[in-house]
């Protein structure tokens, strides 16, 4: 089953699937456009989509935060991500090795730090517009994604924030989406 928000839902979970969605829709998160783009909205806005993200994970047991202990390796290239202009960075590794952990841990710090941050799982990505993914997710409307970029690069400029976007496990999308 496959939500009208593009979120792809087990049937046994459907009605609390359905009742989060029903909650989200009664937020207050108002539609960003242009002229209303600030780092406050798109951090609330991306923020409700990370929190779905990463309560999943805990709720199926993927991520226990308990457990979770940072690999010094790791964390240097992180902080060498972040502290760059990087415009990208891919972890590999065979399945338990830790990227999920690593990805929802990073997303967690850095939407902490007050940068926005849009966490996906890939398995929740049921079509190949990415950007357009995005964009919903953000709760933005009236443009097309680089307008978006150009639009908001002043306030992230200015604030000194970042905006991340994390794709856990871009190889288990159901259809063509990491091509």
């Amino acid at each position: 089953y496959v939500s009208s928000g593009g979120e792809r839902v087990e049937r046994a979970r459907r009605a609390q699937t359905i009742g989060a969605l029903l909650d989200q829709k009664s937020s207050p998160l108002a539609v960003v456009t242009p002229e209303k783009a600030s780092i406050k909205g798109l951090r609330e806005a991306a923020r409700r989509v990370t929190d779905a993200t990463l309560e999943r994970l805990r709720e199926s047991g993927t991520l226990i935060p308990a457990l979770v202990r940072p690999r010094a390796a790791i964390v240097e290239v992180l902080a060498g991500f972040d502290r760059g202009d990087h415009r990208g960075l891919v972890f590999a590794g065979e399945g338990g090795s830790g990227k999920t952990t690593v990805a929802a841990s990073f997303a967690t710090e850095r939407a902490a730090s007050g940068d926005v941050v849009v966490f996906y799982r890939g398995q929740d990505l049921v079509d190949a517009d990415l950007d357009a993914r995005l964009l919903r997710g953000l709760m933005t409307r009236g443009m097309p994604f680089e307008d978006f970029l150009a639009s908001v690069a002043p306030l992230f400029e200015a604030s000194g924030q970042r905006l991340y976007l994390i794709v856990d496990g871009i190889n288990e999308t159901p259809g063509d989406v990491a091509a």
